[in-house]
């Protein structure tokens, strides 16, 4: 994933004064994959980001070793019950766990940057995952146990539970719950944090929309707040020929950093047109807009902002 990215911020509530603009050429991903099978029973696979050599902020985030993204081998004895060790996502949110390949649109957003990625809630660790499918009713479960996730800057020791149950009501429509338990020492304090959430996911033939909210507690951050999250997702793929389609893309995000404080409220909104090609080829025009919900505040950690993306998007 790669193209040209422009993109005007500024501190929450000065609207008038650019306080940052950059722009150019931008290598958001290079990622290689492998995997494959060891008899029935068992499945490995690895795959690693070569863009985290080009430059750190459009690789993996502090929170991930460079290059290695994931690296696994799975027992599969049943379709009820799999087993599996060493790095992956962990089984929180919908829109963390759908790869970047499969996403409409380029970023995530606020909410999944600051509760996911840097407070550890998703995103990719080192454990055990357990998980399965039931045919009657039509569940998927997953159950993970893992380290902290890997940091240069924060010493952590301890645990972080989390699961998943996902429940296909119907061919086009799929509930899921998923929660989260950290039991963690940092520094001298022993933290217990919780997280909860869930998603909608709904196919009508060519129409796509995804619903989803979380609120967990930020252990890392500054006075250990409670923040809030929601976002809906809709895309349409209007088939122009055999070979070409294009792909309305609407992302709205409400993002609350602090729940006991106003001011800390963002919205985030984001308007795409993408031209899907022969297989695996994208060409992703969007632009995306950040604003502050009420006053300047010193709290809200996210800068108003407009970002205009151009991104050719190839999966071989």
């Amino acid at each position: 994933m790669a193209g040209y990215e422009l993109e005007r911020a500024r501190p929450a509530g000065a609207q008038t004064r650019v306080a940052r603009k950059q722009h150019g050429f931008i290598v958001k991903q290079v990622r290689l994959s492998v995997g494959g099978e060891l008899s029935e029973l068992f499945r490995f696979r690895a795959s690693f980001d070569l863009s985290d050599a080009l430059s750190p902020e459009t690789g993996a985030s502090y929170t991930s070793p460079p290059y290695i993204r994931t690296a696994t081998l799975e027992y599969r004895p049943s379709r009820a019950f799999h087993l599996q060790v060493g790095r992956f996502k962990r089984p929180f949110s919908e829109l963390e766990l759908t790869s970047a390949s499969d996403l409409p649109i380029l970023s995530r957003g606020l909410f999944n940057g600051l509760a996911i990625e840097d407070n550890q809630w998703g995103d990719r660790a080192i454990g055990v995952m357990a998980s399965g499918r039931l045919k009657d009713p039509k569940l998927r479960w997953y159950l993970s146990l893992t380290n902290p996730g890997w940091s240069s800057t924060i010493s952590t020791e301890g645990v972080d539970v989390l699961g998943r149950v996902q429940w296909s009501l119907h061919k086009a429509l799929t509930l899921s719950v998923n929660g989260g338990y950290k039991n963690i020492e940092l520094g001298a304090e022993r933290l217990h944090d919780y997280a909860v959430g869930g998603d909608i996911d709904l196919e009508l033939g060519a129409l796509h929309l995804m619903l989803e909210g979380s609120s967990v507690d930020l252990p890392f951050e500054a006075d250990r707040p409670r923040g809030l999250g929601a976002h809906l997702l809709c895309d349409y793929v209007a088939e122009l020929n055999g070979h070409w389609a294009l792909q309305p893309t609407f992302f709205v995000e409400y993002a609350d950093a602090d729940t006991r404080l106003s001011q800390t409220e963002s919205m985030r909104v984001v308007l795409g047109l993408n031209l899907l090609g022969y297989s695996g080829f994208r060409l992703m025009p969007q632009l995306a807009l950040v604003r502050s919900l009420g006053d300047t505040s010193q709290q809200n950690p996210w800068l108003e902002s407009e970002t205009y993306s151009l991104v050719f998007s190839l999966v071989l």
